[in-house]
């Protein structure tokens, strides 16, 4: 079960930070003698609970939504999500993309297995500008 007043409590505080103190703060190290030297790239959040717990992904869809729009006046985000398969459930990649599937002690784990941050790696390599 969601805590739906916490989880929209929480985002909002994740947008006041990342709006108002950490993308600035980031974007202002990028910054030399008034140009900007480098590029923001985010990712958003995949959901490896989907296939268990499906009734989360409303909530990531609306996490990642978010962080769309806060990042979109500083830099990119990229799409790890519809890389990890997107909304379906079930969602056939989360057993090799993730620990979730794995037998104690590996897992159950949220993380990313080799494959996963690869499939990571490989997004962000192509959503990042080229200059």
């Amino acid at each position: 079960m969601v805590n739906v007043p916490g989880f929209n409590a929480d985002l909002a505080t994740l947008d006041a930070n990342l709006t108002n103190k950490i993308l600035p703060a980031v974007l202002g190290a990028l910054t030399v003698k008034g140009k900007i030297t480098g590029s923001i790239v985010m990712m958003n959040y995949n959901d490896p609970l989907q296939n268990f717990c499906p009734n989360t992904v409303p909530f990531t869809q609306t996490l990642n939504q978010h962080l769309k729009a806060v990042v979109s006046g500083f830099g990119t985000i990229v799409d790890v999500f519809g890389a990890f398969g997107g909304p379906g459930v079930p969602n056939p990649n989360i057993c090799t993309y993730t620990w979730m599937c794995a037998a104690p002690p590996l897992g159950p784990n949220i993380h990313a297995t080799d494959l996963g941050y690869s499939v990571i790696a490989n997004t962000f390599a192509a959503a990042i500008p080229k200059n």
